[in-house]
């Protein structure tokens, strides 16, 4: 969602994401050697959009994207996970916890939730690990 400000937004499907030739540096989040607009002139259909204040973007999993702030701007971000990403979103939070702690909590958090095959048990497990994340902060 943003506040303030422009943004360009560029998405690839996740489904050409390998023809953009992903690099994994640090961790297990690629890396892009190309920007998305030159991906576009090597025949990666980029979707792109400005977004200004008030506006709110959709981002689905797994799609390579690109910010660009046009002027000072001011945004809130958030991942959603549901039903229908609950499965994948947990076997990421697993292969992160290798290397990240934080990925770790929210993988045992999202296994209860799919012992228990419910969201609701997963929305009263992330209370439960909030005292957790004030203390780090």
């Amino acid at each position: 969602a943003l506040c303030s400000g422009r943004k360009r937004w560029r998405l690839v499907n996740r489904d050409e994401m390998s023809l953009l030739r992903p690099l994994y540096l640090a961790d297990l989040n690629p890396v892009f050697p190309m920007d998305l607009e030159d991906g576009q002139a090597r025949g990666v259909k980029v979707y792109e959009t400005i977004l200004e204040a008030d506006d709110l973007i959709f981002v689905p999993a797994g799609w390579p994207h690109q910010v660009d702030n046009l002027e000072t701007s001011m945004a809130i971000s958030s991942n959603f996970i549901d039903s229908s990403n609950l499965r994948r979103s947990l076997e990421e939070a697993e292969m992160l916890a290798n290397v990240e702690e934080d990925p770790g909590l929210l993988s045992r958090v999202l296994r209860a939730a799919v012992a228990a095959g419910t969201m609701q048990q997963l929305a009263n497990e992330v209370l439960l690990y909030e005292p957790l994340r004030q203390f780090k902060a």
